[in-house]
């Protein structure tokens, strides 16, 4: 049997895998299978190798016992499983599981009526001793997996314990043992083993491929278990730069993302980020580059939120870019004084070009690679990349994105707040912290109601074209009002200077004959699609 080598420390887990999440029920079901002989999957192992991954021992096994011990296997699939079992059968974890065998001895339960489970606290309120099990007529499953009271003994006990009754106790239970938990105690899982020379980038295919919880194993997880070994805290270099960088937290980046930017500096002469690019990490060139590509994954953000516009996660229009402009971010921080500015000033251009070309959409590896090459070329002397030269915006695009994760919505947002759009509120710029302040959304500027009362359809109403950052109590003046008359409240509040210096920072037409103060859809969608072609006009053309 398995179990006795999960307690030892020698059938153990990858550092990868995830803890232990199976509910009670699960558990449960899994008993009922085994205890049937029915047939409960394969557990596939891995030959251990102490060079090839960091591991852990199993939810509830006592670590004091495996000190020392040299592991044999680990686990890729069958975890919950084991895990399961062994605390079911070693009296571990949060619930325990138990036989009724008074109902089965007394009215001829049925076994999968008497296999009961219950928190720990609740079972041991229920019986305090060997003895009280006895009298109860409690079988707790701890005694299939226990040194001290081992199956056999317990029932000699109980037999004994019911005396007077000897027979019919003995042979009904003895008869419970051999049908249901001799079955559960000696069930055999087949076991699939790889060998310990299997390659790592195939152990996480196939652990992937296995998994039944369906969840992806991340290449910072594998790289984590990897590295481990090798005297490198993968994790506790992520929390180093977390602490060190808190924009990193800030804009929620992945660690993947310092990865790949590792990656792209290791590969500079042929650079390449995809998953099987990021295995080949060696220890060496994690540990010099880590450090430089954290640095400049802080001053990327650090340009995207006082430079571009972008306020928050909520905002980034293409968090896949990252990894290619941070490395690029690498090469300009080498540069000093206007050389310096220079290469900025392109990567700046490159950054919208990219956004409003929806270039990020797919295949972001190659693209980050390719962009790397291009832009540290071109800030180096060399022409402008493709992504630049070939590329020209068209206006009417605007009309069709009504999405707030469409890159090019969020783009035109990071132009209005780079270019100092104002609060309606507040009169104030805004940043981050204001709009976490005021409550700042973007809605609507015809308000939603308002244009369905007009037979708009949603695709036009919900266009880029017709949104705005407002904030909640300027949304709530709002209302369902025609702009005409929404306008009007908040000038005598504001004044008219005021109020059109406000709607001139968002792009909205302010001449008094403007057909947004005339409530005309129509005629306010088309000044906006021209006013927001040559924002981004100007952005693309740095």
């Amino acid at each position: 049997m398995l179990l006795p080598q999960v307690d030892a420390g020698r059938i153990v887990l990858p550092e990868f895998q995830r803890d232990f999440v199976w509910n009670p029920k699960n558990t449960w079901e899994l008993l009922l299978s085994l205890s049937r002989s029915f047939p409960a999957g394969s557990l596939l192992f891995l030959k251990y190798s102490k060079n090839i991954l960091a591991h852990r021992i199993f939810d509830g096994v006592d670590k004091t016992k495996t000190n020392g011990v040299a592991p044999t296997h680990l686990v890729l699939d069958g975890q919950q499983r084991l895990t399961s079992l062994y605390q079911a059968f070693a009296g571990k974890g949060e619930h325990r599981f138990w036989v009724n065998l008074k109902d089965m001895i007394n009215n001829g339960t049925s076994f999968e009526e008497a296999l009961i489970y219950d928190r720990l606290e609740r079972f041991e309120k229920r019986v305090k001793d060997y003895e009280d099990q006895y009298r109860k007529k409690i079988l707790p499953l701890s005694v299939l997996f226990n040194d001290d009271m081992p199956l056999d003994r317990w029932i000699d006990n109980f037999i004994d314990y019911h005396r007077e009754k000897s027979d019919d106790v003995r042979d009904a239970v003895r008869k419970i043992r051999d049908e249901y938990l001799e079955p559960m105690r000696t069930y055999e899982f087949p076991v699939i083993e790889l060998n310990e020379n299997t390659d790592l980038e195939a152990v996480c295919l196939i652990f992937e491929t296995v998994n039944t919880t369906g969840i992806q194993l991340t290449i910072f997880e594998l790289l984590t278990a990897r590295y481990w070994p090798l005297g490198i805290d993968l994790r506790q270099l992520w929390e180093r730069a977390l602490d060190e960088y808190p924009i990193i937290q800030e804009f929620e980046i992945e660690p993947v993302t310092l990865l790949q930017i590792v990656a792209l500096l290791a590969s500079e002469k042929s650079p390449a980020c995809k998953r099987k690019h990021l295995l080949n990490i060696d220890s060496k060139q994690l540990n010099e580059l880590w450090p430089v590509a954290a640095q400049a994954l802080n001053s990327t953000l650090q340009v995207l939120k006082n430079e571009c516009g972008v306020m928050s996660p909520k905002w980034l229009p293409y968090s896949t870019l990252l990894p290619g402009m941070a490395a690029i971010i690498s090469k300009v921080e080498t540069k000093n004084g206007p050389a310096r500015g220079d290469a900025l000033h392109k990567v700046k251009k490159w950054f919208w070009n990219s956004v409003f070309s929806q270039r990020y959409d797919a295949t972001t590896d190659e693209k980050n690679a390719q962009d790397f090459v291009g832009v540290v070329n071109w800030i180096n002397g060399n022409p402008e990349p493709e992504i630049i030269t070939d590329f020209s915006f068209e206006p009417k695009l605007l009309r069709s994105i009504n999405r707030q994760r469409n890159a090019v919505y969020r783009g035109i947002f990071c132009l209005l707040v780079r270019d100092g759009a104002l609060d309606f509120h507040t009169g104030q710029k805004i940043t981050t912290q204001l709009v976490i302040d005021e409550n700042i959304e973007d809605h609507h500027v015809f308000p939603r109601k308002y244009l369905e009362k007009k037979g708009v359809s949603a695709d036009e109403l919900n266009c880029v074209l017709n949104r705005t950052l407002i904030d909640g109590k300027t949304n709530r003046t709002i209302s369902n009002k025609a702009p005409s008359k929404y306008l009007a409240d908040i000038e005598k509040v504001l004044g008219n200077k005021k109020l059109n210096g406000i709607l001139e920072s968002h792009l909205v037409p302010t001449s008094d004959h403007a057909s947004f103060k005339n409530d005309d859809f129509q005629a306010f969608t088309s000044e906006r699609e021209k006013i927001f072609a040559h924002k981004i006009e100007e952005a693309i053309s740095g």
